[in-house]
């Protein structure tokens, strides 16, 4: 299977940012590197790993549907 890479994150509401744009496409040729949240506490580190967890969820259900 071919290595899946998120490549952006749009933030629309997480307590204190709002309409955020993370890019962060992996550069050609090069292996892809971590992404590390960091952050005071209650920043929405969490909340944001969680709704990627759920939108990751989503999409293997989904495909899961289509076979």
């Amino acid at each position: 299977m071919k290595d899946i890479y998120i490549k952006s994150i749009y933030i629309h509401n997480n307590y204190k940012d709002q309409n955020v744009l993370v890019d962060f496409p992996p550069e050609e040729g090069k292996q892809f590197k971590h992404l590390i949240f960091t952050g005071r506490n209650g920043s929405g580190k969490t909340t944001t790993l969680k709704a990627i967890f759920r939108e990751l969820f989503n999409i293997k259900v989904n495909k899961a549907k289509e076979q």
